[in-house]
């Protein structure tokens, strides 16, 4: 068993810190880890003593659903002490980053639907028919673990999972890994009679009589109770999930990759994937906002402060009365690339920012008419700080796919 990291002497760096608020929250938060790792290896020893006891008892359990679960259980925790000693190696490393508090993220993937496929025609022998595999499927991204139910493929190579993950308080570098896991278990071939199938009791493990025993069996293996073991599920495919991947999510269905070779399996995987960005950048000040009416450009000096994704106006900064949403303007409908300032043939004041704004959520290669709003500032530093508290947002919105229109 991987021992946890030692953390003996951590109430002399707590009080070596003093009032060093970093350091102390480094600390303790390496201190929580460590526990949490030790909670880890502990559980880990009892799932791997049942699942010792399984294999050796009868082989009937190993065909029950009690049996797939416990190896189901072994391989979440498994995967949990991996993000747990990585989190505590990073810290210990300085490798962590520090969060943009001014974003965060967040992702629900859902209607998982994978495609199985044989790239070389499976040997067909009886021996082959009494085996059937069941499916799980692994989510991590940082100290995040999520586990699906078991799945078994239908007749025709389809394998579908319902549960939905779920990913909060995200980075803009994030990685999602997802990993597929499957376990072959022998079939219940036995034979019986219609009425025989009621009268006879279905047979189910006891893990708590299990692990009470006053005195160990004959039959049991004393050298496998102190053993940590692996989950024997197998990993048949993994696929990352990025910035870059929600960029390209049209282009599903996705390969995986790392398949195993030996099984020689194609698998290919359809998800639905909704992603947003919380943005609390905020800027305020004075602003002279031109828009198009009849073919002229009007004027009006507003008060304009940018809550999230939209620039709000009102009269003077301590007036509650609000103008009608429609003369708000909302990023996420931005069609520009990159906000610039405006060349003078469209508007001849300096120092003025040019925001083109789409009146309808759904964009045709037809529609050339844009709703232009000019964004003119009293000094040149006002216009910079807005330039690039604006192109900050607009980037944001784009690399989470939180656009509001689509082509």
């Amino acid at each position: 068993m991987e021992s946890p990291l030692n953390l003996k002497f951590l109430p002399e760096i707590l009080a070596n810190y003093g009032e060093n608020k970093d350091c102390l929250n480094t600390a303790t938060k390496l201190e929580n880890l460590n526990q949490q790792l030790v909670i880890q290896n502990q559980t880990i020893m009892q799932v791997s003593k049942i699942i010792a006891l399984c294999k050796t008892r009868e082989k009937k359990v190993q065909k029950s659903k009690e049996y797939i679960e416990a190896e189901k259980l072994l391989l979440f925790l498994t995967h949990r002490k991996k993000a747990l000693v990585e989190e505590i190696k990073n810290i210990m490393e300085n490798q962590s980053e520090e969060e943009n508090s001014n974003y965060s993220g967040y992702i629900r993937v859902w209607n998982l639907r994978f495609s199985i496929n044989n790239l070389k025609a499976p040997a067909v022998s009886k021996k082959r028919n009494q085996f059937e595999k069941s499916y799980v499927c692994i989510f991590t991204c940082g100290l995040d673990v999520i586990c699906s139910e078991i799945q078994r493929k239908d007749d025709s190579s389809k394998l579908q999972f319902q549960k939905e993950f779920e990913f909060f308080n995200l980075k803009s570098n994030f990685e999602i890994k997802m990993y597929l896991y499957f376990l072959e278990t022998k079939k219940s071939c036995a034979k019986s009679s219609h009425q025989n199938m009621f009268r006879k009791k279905q047979f189910r493990p006891n893990f708590r009589k299990m692990l009470k025993w006053n005195h160990i069996p004959h039959w049991y293996d004393l050298s496998s109770i102190y053993q940590i073991s692996s989950s024997s599920f197998i990993c048949c495919g993994s696929f990352t999930l990025n910035s870059t991947t929600l960029t390209k999510k049209h282009l599903s269905p996705f390969k995986l990759d790392n398949f195993s070779i030996a099984n020689a399996l194609d698998i290919s995987v359809n998800m639905a994937i909704n992603s947003m960005v919380d943005i609390y950048e905020e800027q305020s000040g004075f602003v002279t906002i031109g828009y198009e009416v009849g073919g002229s450009l009007s004027w009006d000096r507003m008060w304009c402060y940018l809550e999230g994704s939209i620039i709000k106006q009102k009269n003077y900064p301590c007036d509650d009365s609000m103008l009608p949403f429609t003369h708000n303007i909302d990023l996420a409908l931005c069609v520009n690339s990159r906000i610039c300032e405006a060349c003078r043939e469209l508007c001849s004041k300096s120092k003025t920012l040019l925001i083109e704004i789409t009146p309808n959520e759904k964009l045709s290669t037809e529609e050339t008419i844009f709703v232009k709003y000019f964004l003119s500032f009293d000094t040149l530093a006002d216009m910079k700080n807005w330039k690039i508290k604006l192109n900050s947002v607009l980037s944001h919105l784009r690399n989470w796919n939180s656009m509001k229109y689509t082509f």
